[in-house]
């Protein structure tokens, strides 16, 4: 994705529709329930970039409740989305490789992952599930007593 200070306040958003590979991808890391390191190459000029990666779980300020303390496990995500709260470009900046590439940049950003935590079997229903185990099973100790 390029961006340019024109994005600032721009909302960027993924969904399933929008690169359902890149969507597939996204997801399985922040759904695995192991820890992952997301990277992401920052692109600046012809030629200059940057890779950084970091844990999934630094993405987030906090997880949801009913995570696994990990990651999204658990949660079915319907789509992302993306804004620039800031974003700056300083040039000429400080060359900080070494390669003659001296433009700066910085951004602050804000990620969030919209979706809901994949239903487990309520305490009813398992309940009810149990008890009619129960009873087939009562039913077919009385009938094998019947027969002898």
């Amino acid at each position: 994705m390029w961006v340019s200070s024109e994005d600032i306040g721009h909302t960027y958003i993924q969904g399933p529709d929008d690169d359902p590979s890149d969507f597939n991808l996204y997801t399985s890391f922040l759904t695995d329930g192991r820890i992952s390191y997301c990277c992401y190459i920052d692109t600046v000029g012809r030629g200059a970039s940057a890779e950084s990666g970091v844990p999934e779980s630094r993405f987030f300020d906090f997880l949801p409740p009913g995570n696994n303390g990990v990651d999204l496990g658990g949660f079915a995500i319907d789509y992302y989305s993306l804004v620039f709260n800031t974003l700056n470009f300083a040039s000429p900046g400080s060359n900080p490789n070494g390669d003659g590439n001296w433009t700066d940049y910085s951004y602050s950003a804000i990620f969030s992952v919209y979706g809901e935590p994949i239903p487990e079997p309520s305490y009813c229903y398992l309940t009810i599930a149990g008890v009619v185990i129960c009873v087939v099973t009562a039913k077919r100790q009385s009938k094998v007593f019947q027969i002898k």
